[in-house]
């Protein structure tokens, strides 16, 4: 049994794998340094190496300098050089254990320990790095401390697998996400980079590759080349977002036991972290345009003090699944039955022409644009563009509409709203911390407004959008009189 109560240092391998994070840092410039100074490689190497003293040094200083232990029912952190840091967080406070492994410590059999609390942003204190014996006695000690009587009525530790996602969907995840066309974009500019950079390009392509070069030559196959840029553009960001995809999310298991849900991924660095299934605020289904056409949906639950910003963070509860299992998982995590998630009301259809004129809004200045540059190219070239404008925003404004919907339940509230990105929320009435009636100008013209509903993750705000005001206003009543928390009703 490992006694935590005595004050102890992290493992002796800390200096080592610290210094080698902060020097991943320097990797890229040190390597352009090199490059610009390939005459002087002896004076660069002295540089490099004296900066990985400096860097190990400080590391090894800091380690000494560090004592961690557990005090009844705190756990404290001691560490500074100059300035003494002593950390103490009361176990009744922390949200969650986090423990990651990097491709190194993996092999070192090491992990990071974080420790979250209600309301925090970010990991409010972190170890690095200690044994999976030191890791499994903090957990204990947590377990223990957190609900004593629970645990000594349940004798044996029951897991429930709630889901895993195989290779197979995971690869279909990389290939229909969103990430595809910033990737993309990325690879572009490291293609224009090189080129910049190598200005000669194209003459050394055309002395070792004469019969690649000359296709290329003319107007024709300059734009022929760069369609082929493009495409391998796409190609490798298409790659690169499934690479992504799988090295993140690798054998990715979802477990419940004894009231917590624990969730295990990653290919090189494992990740593991726990959470209680209590302290989930609201449970997000999210539908990217690629995904929804083939019929996937990945599930995020937002919790209280989790990283992730004002207050409140997420965790993946799947990364992709199909539809019907993710709405299947939502209703086994937070509670409202499969048939309120998959079958919602409608809002008011007013809220197609709101769409309508915020989209051709929207639209007119670029219209304009296209426009006054196509004058003189006949009617076709001004009356073209107009007309197409017309027709996106009537499309975005029956698209808006039909992705609408919501339902309000003795214990649930469920939203859903999103033209290129459908998106679920799904949040127990008694973790609902305000709600809000909101009337755009706009909205008030139309008789519409905006039901609000804020948990304590604050990640982001539930909506309701575009509800009749006599609707709106009732809504708003049923969920603050259904709801055991505090409400701040606002009516603007």
């Amino acid at each position: 049994m490992t006694d935590l109560t005595e004050p102890r240092r992290t493992s002796g391998w800390t200096p080592v794998l610290t210094a080698l994070d902060l020097l991943r840092q320097f990797i890229l410039p040190l390597v352009v340094v090199l490059a610009f100074r390939a005459g002087d490689v002896g004076q660069s190497a002295v540089s490099a190496g004296g900066l990985i003293v400096i860097f190990t040094g400080s590391r090894i200083v800091s380690w000494l300098r560090q004592r961690w232990w557990v005090e009844d029912d705190r756990l404290r952190v001691r560490s500074g050089v100059l300035q003494i840091d002593d950390r103490t967080i009361p176990v009744d406070r922390i949200q969650r254990i986090d423990r990651n492994q990097t491709l190194v410590s993996r092999f070192l059999g090491l992990y990071e320990l974080k420790a979250e609390t209600a309301g925090g942003s970010g990991s409010e204190l972190s170890l690095r790095y200690l044994s999976e014996v030191e890791v499994d006695a903090v957990e204990r000690w947590l377990e223990a401390r957190r609900d004593v009587e629970a645990r000594h009525e349940q004798a044996e530790r029951q897991e429930e697998l709630l889901t895993s996602t195989p290779l197979r969907d995971l690869i279909i995840g990389g290939a229909t996400s969103n990430r595809i066309g910033a990737l993309a974009v990325l690879v572009g500019t490291a293609f224009q980079l090189f080129d910049d950079a190598t200005a000669d390009t194209y003459e050394i392509i055309e002395r070792w590759f004469p019969a690649i070069a000359e296709p290329f030559a003319s107007s024709s196959g300059a734009i022929l080349a760069g369609v082929l840029l493009v495409t391998l553009a796409l190609v490798v960001g298409w790659v690169a977002s499934i690479a992504t995809m799988v090295l993140r999310f690798f054998e990715f298991r979802l477990v419940l036991t004894e009231g917590e849900l624990r969730r295990s991924h990653g290919l090189l660095s494992r990740f593991q972290a726990s959470s209680p299934l209590n302290r989930i605020q609201a449970v997000r289904i999210d539908q990217p345009l690629l995904r929804r056409i083939f019929g996937y949906s990945s599930v995020v639950a937002e919790t209280a003090g989790s990283p992730g910003g004002n207050g409140g963070g997420s965790g993946m509860l799947t990364p992709i699944a199909l539809n019907a299992p993710a709405i299947a998982l939502t209703a086994r995590v937070l509670g409202p039955h499969q048939s309120e998630i998959a079958q919602l009301q409608s809002v008011s259809r007013l809220t197609v022409r709101r769409g309508f004129i915020r989209a051709l809004l929207l639209l007119a200045a670029p219209t304009a644009g296209v426009v006054f540059l196509a004058e003189g190219s006949g009617p076709v070239g001004w009356l073209a563009p107009p007309v197409l404008a017309v027709a996106a925003a009537w499309w975005y404004a029956g698209a808006r509409y039909r992705s609408l919907g919501f339902r309000v339940t003795d214990g649930h509230v469920v939203t859903r709203e999103g033209v290129l990105t459908r998106r679920w929320w799904s949040v127990s009435l008694p973790k609902v911390q305000t709600v809000a009636v909101r009337r755009s100008p706009f909205q008030r013209r139309l008789g519409l407004a905006t039901v609000s509903v804020d948990t304590a993750g604050g990640s982001a705000p539930i909506r309701i959008v575009d509800l009749p005001e006599a609707s709106a206003d009732s809504v708003a009543g049923i969920l603050i009189t259904r709801s055991t928390a505090s409400y701040n009703v606002d009516a603007v």
